[in-house]
């Protein structure tokens, strides 16, 4: 799909060689499948379906809820089905009874990549904007076909098709604009492929092309910059009550039934990156499943805001760490919170933290920073800055908007500079063991550093494999420290954060 929609592919993973002689295109054994139309349900048009890829062929056709046909409850029923059906194509089963209905869809196999798929199914068929991190705030396929059925109700279940002016808004969204569309469509055609290239000509605003001219030209500090100067003219909020969007925790894994009393939940602090959000945390809290609740918290200005428009930025960090403060303490109830970040998110984990504890009365349990570079010591941070620029736009679940852009660049703003205070939790500083690029030595020491007193845990992988390919040991480092304070605690004894570990 990426290569018909003219990306360069790196085919090296998936077709390994000794001879280093590769096809210029993936190669596939011949299918013989048969295709049936099936009878239509209730609302809908008869379907082509596929044994393997159940229904593979619908987006491409009409779909109905049943609003003149089903009353309230057959219009969700059907609803419910629809998203059945391309949970199951999307994970490739045979039927849709494959699919439980009250799992979370990240516990049988949804990832980043088929939450966008699903997505991108899904918009097609009820002509609704959801975003991909829709699959991980309404987990189950119930809870997900509620949520839709909600906003199809406000529409009074009407489905059309999309306009020439939404599918062009639906290309931007997905990096393209219409003109690259169709030059994709006939590059495939013709077995040709143009790429994305690092012009002006893709993407889903001029911010985002501007970036991407940046990162190429090594000037990503200096963009920055230009995107914090930017957010000033955006609309802000400047108290927690007036924040335009929910801050409601995505649960993104469990832990057991019969938690013991006083067991920590873990919250992930998403980062300033305008790709960034609670999917970032997905590896990492798989490492939790059955052991404990682990829980991710937006940050507020890279969502959509309570009415149709984006939505505001704070007009200050403590504006920001007051609305994630009471949709933490909300969440949590009584038990005892460890905040985790990674990179500029780390940072704002360390805030959010002080913020609880100075103005909300409730210190954290622990805090947790992977890889973060605080003010004073982001040598690494300039040095590797193309890098960092880079991993961005390979981490995009969909094209960066300019409003997520102006948002990174507020918050960037606003961690630049030394913030007063230090929480009194204890700090598990977790490093990368890998360089993300060439270091020179006579600068000394690469790794992540923190002035205040902490324990430290080094795990494989660099600045961004460790939270990919390598999540399981940091979940590993990070319930060994936890079990460790914990303990203390139950003995009275105050978890030392002044020595190295």
């Amino acid at each position: 799909e990426a290569w018909t929609n003219g990306l360069t592919v790196d085919w090296t993973p998936a077709l390994p060689t000794t001879t280093g002689d590769r096809p210029d295109l993936p190669t596939y054994a011949f299918q013989h499948r048969s295709y049936w139309i099936s009878p239509a349900a209730p609302g809908e048009a008869p379907r082509l379906t596929a044994p393997e890829h159940g229904a593979a062929a619908e987006p491409g056709l009409a779909w109905d809820p049943g609003a003149d046909a089903l009353d309230e409850e057959g219009r969700r029923g059907a609803v419910l089905a629809m998203v059945m059906r391309q949970a199951a194509a999307v994970l490739r089963c045979d039927a849709p009874e494959e699919v439980p209905v009250d799992r979370p869809l990240r516990e049988i196999g949804f990832d980043s990549l088929t939450a966008v798929e699903f997505r991108n199914r899904v918009n097609r068929l009820t002509g609704l904007h959801l975003p991909p991190a829709v699959v991980f705030e309404h987990p189950t396929p119930v809870a997900l076909a509620e949520r839709i059925s909600d906003e199809l109700a406000e529409r009074n279940w009407a489905v059309a098709e999309p306009s020439d002016q939404e599918q062009t808004e639906a290309a931007a969204r997905e990096g393209m604009t219409a003109p690259a569309v169709a030059r994709s469509k006939a590059d495939a055609d013709t077995g040709t492929s143009t790429g994305t290239g690092t012009g002006t000509g893709t993407g889903t605003g001029m911010l985002r092309a501007l970036f991407r001219q940046a990162v190429e030209d090594d000037r990503y500090g200096e963009f920055l910059h230009v995107l914090a100067e930017a957010s000033a003219f955006r609309p802000q909020f400047a108290s927690p009550e007036d924040c335009s969007e929910r801050l409601d925790p995505v649960l993104l894994a469990g832990g057991p039934t019969d938690r013991p009393a006083g067991r920590a939940v873990l919250v992930g602090c998403t980062g300033t990156a305008a790709n960034g959000g609670p999917h970032e945390f997905l590896r990492l809290s798989a490492g939790f499943q059955e052991e404990r609740d682990f829980l991710a918290v937006p940050l507020p200005g890279y969502g959509a805001g309570t009415g149709t428009g984006t939505a505001l930025l704070p007009a200050d960090l403590d504006a920001a760490l007051d609305a994630q403060a009471l949709a933490v303490l909300r969440a949590a109830g009584d038990a005892p919170v460890v905040l985790i970040g990674h990179s500029g998110g780390a940072l704002l984990a360390h805030e959010l933290a002080f913020r609880l504890e100075r103005a909300h009365g409730t210190a954290p349990a622990g805090i947790v920073l992977v890889d973060p570079y605080p003010p004073g010591h982001q040598e690494p941070i300039e040095v590797w800055s193309r890098q960092l620029g880079e991993g961005l736009f390979a981490g995009e679940l969909e094209p960066m908007s300019d409003a997520r852009l102006l948002a990174m660049g507020r918050y960037a703003r606003f961690l630049a500079g030394p913030r007063p205070g230090r929480s009194s939790a204890p700090v598990l500083l977790v490093r990368a063991s890998e360089r993300l690029g060439d270091w020179p030595e006579e600068r000394g020491d690469w790794r992540a550093h923190w002035d205040l007193p902490h324990s430290v845990a080094d795990v494989p992988g660099d600045h961004f494999t460790m939270m990919r390919d390598h999540a399981p040991a940091v979940a590993d480092a990070v319930l060994a420290w936890l079990d460790g304070i914990e303990r203390d605690t139950a003995a009275g004894r105050r978890t030392a954060q002044g020595a190295d570990q």
